[in-house]
């Protein structure tokens, strides 16, 4: 299946590219960036493999201890629809969730 990004995964997948850079270089981004697309590549063979997070339509991915990312199965896609780092603020996860289905 078709993986798209919502425009706040993407925001802060640029975001969280940014900071890994900085703080870890060039070499620890390439690495995160290789496992997200394997990831990526797991949840369009198997979408439904992954437990529900929050609600039963929703389903998380863990990328590595400090990232994962909430996707919806649709018809035809798959949506990513946010990408958290684990040293987030909480609330601004769920807020981000709210936003996103409102």
């Amino acid at each position: 299946m078709k993986v798209l990004f919502s425009a706040i995964a993407k925001r802060k997948l640029d975001l969280l590219s940014i900071c890994l850079t900085i703080e870890w270089g060039d070499d620890i981004l390439f690495s995160f960036i290789e496992t997200l697309e394997s990831k990526i590549d797991q949840v369009s063979s198997t979408p439904q493999s992954h437990q529900a997070f929050f609600h039963e339509n929703l389903k998380i991915c863990v990328v590595s201890e400090q990232c994962f990312f909430v996707y919806i199965v649709n018809e035809q896609t798959i949506s990513i629809v946010d990408l958290f780092d684990n040293r987030q603020n909480p609330t601004i996860i769920y807020k981000d969730l709210i936003e996103y289905f409102s």
